[in-house]
């Protein structure tokens, strides 16, 4: 709970404390619960200080209410472009938070790495989604293409 407190938006966050708040709650009266100085696994805090955790809550939200978000992004090529994207899905790949996403200018599937973002802002898109695509459809083409 921790790690997903740390890792995630401030909305998931306070859900994840307190989820562990209930389940240390529901623990036998024998188990004591370990203080934080006293845990061998810790999760450090500093994600909360970066641009990326306001960042992920705007995503998470977009995704929530299935909403296009118009985005500034810097490649790793220091390329800068502005797309308008569907939010599909967030993924934390090796330390980096992703989003997967329908690309309208490419009219196809992009990862577009949080920590790259520059903007983002609600927008309409200019044309309509295709009904083909979905999370499901996303995770399908990024799984054959990594085989």
């Amino acid at each position: 709970m921790s790690l997903t407190a740390a890792l995630t938006g401030k909305e998931v966050g306070a859900s994840a404390h307190s989820l562990l708040a209930k389940i240390e709650a529901a623990l036998p009266g024998g188990v004591e619960n370990t203080s934080d100085s006293e845990s061998v696994v810790r999760v450090p805090a500093y994600y909360h200080r970066t641009e990326v955790y306001p960042r992920w809550s705007a995503v998470h939200s977009a995704i929530r209410d299935k909403r296009w978000l118009k985005v500034k992004y810097r490649a790793l090529s220091d390329n800068v472009t502005t797309r308008t994207v569907f939010p599909l899905g967030l993924f934390y790949w090796g330390g980096k938070w992703t989003l997967g996403c329908w690309c309208e200018l490419r009219a196809d599937y992009r990862q577009l790495r949080l920590d790259l973002i520059q903007h983002l802002e609600s927008t309409e898109p200019t044309g309509a989604l295709p009904d083909s695509v979905s999370l499901a459809a996303y995770i399908e083409q990024k799984n054959i293409n990594t085989n």
